[in-house]
């Protein structure tokens, strides 16, 4: 289906860092598109993308939540609810909203565990996951954050000895993060350092 693929290009652009001014264009074109071919539940699928976008171009007053509402009535809706609250809680974590974003996230846990194949984020969300996972260990202290913690480190250096030229940079970008929690300062500032110019040598500029 011509809408689902254009869904894909959609998100995977986001990830990738495409110039939001355009991609919302071509996400109201696609969902216009659904709606003239009365494919309500395909336009749906856009919409937390949509909204994502939206409030990181402050053209919105809604937080990604007055969406929930329109998705509970489609038959795919505990896989959308998954991308749903996969880019809620990457707005809020973008807008230094950590508690927000860990509520969303452990909501999107919940929501897949009914599911027979996780929202993946086009292998990324370990990632996002673990960028949340350091900031409320950094906020809080408690225990089970550096448990989550060690979990997506051990996924990233997997990721990382596969694809080294996809992963690298983002587990540079960990271990200067775990440095940073374990005080050890030096070893911090050296690997961001590393990481910065990973993710500008690869690509990666907007992660």
């Amino acid at each position: 289906n011509a809408v689902v693929n254009r869904y894909f290009y959609c998100s995977k652009s986001f990830l990738c860092g495409k110039e939001l001014v355009s991609l919302k264009n071509e996400c109201e074109s696609t969902m216009e598109v659904a709606t003239r071919y009365k494919q309500e539940s395909k336009r749906i699928i856009l919409l937390p993308i949509y909204q994502a976008i939206l409030n990181l171009l402050g053209q919105s007053d809604n937080s990604l939540q007055n969406i929930e509402d329109m998705i509970t009535s489609d038959s795919n809706t505990e896989r959308i609810h998954a991308c749903f609250f996969f880019y809620r809680f990457l707005v809020a974590y973008i807008f230094g909203n950590y508690d927000v974003a860990a509520c969303m996230l452990e909501q999107k846990r919940k929501t897949e565990e009914r599911l027979v194949r996780k929202f993946a984020a086009f292998s990324t969300i370990d990632f996002w996951e673990g960028l949340v996972f350091f900031a409320m260990a950094r906020k809080t202290k408690e225990q089970k954050w550096i448990h989550h913690i060690q979990v997506s480190l051990s996924n990233m250096e997997n990721q990382t000895q596969s694809l080294p030229a996809h992963f690298r940079q983002r587990l540079l970008l960990f271990e200067a993060e775990s440095a940073n929690i374990t005080g050890d300062i030096e070893k911090a500032a050296e690997k961001y350092e590393l990481a910065v110019n990973a993710f500008d040598e690869y690509g990666y500029t907007n992660e």
